[in-house]
């Protein structure tokens, strides 16, 4: 970033930042924030499969948004 247009730069961090809030909330909402790589990997390696969350999965994350913007 450059000393120039400060205000304009902030606001747009602040909004970026903003976003990465909802889409965070929304993976967690959504069961996507659970556990670590290595966990998933092991589980995986292990012959484990991931398992679904329920239905109302599709409908998590377009309203999450959707309530953001």
């Amino acid at each position: 970033m450059s000393h120039h247009n400060a205000l304009i730069q902030m606001l747009r961090m602040l909004c970026r930042l903003d976003k990465l809030a909802v889409t965070q909330r929304a993976f967690a909402e959504l069961g996507m924030m659970d556990g670590t790589v290595v966990m998933y990997t092991a589980m995986i390696h292990t012959g484990g499969e991931p398992q679904p969350r329920a239905a109302i999965v599709t409908n998590v994350m377009y309203d999450l948004l959707t309530d953001f913007l």
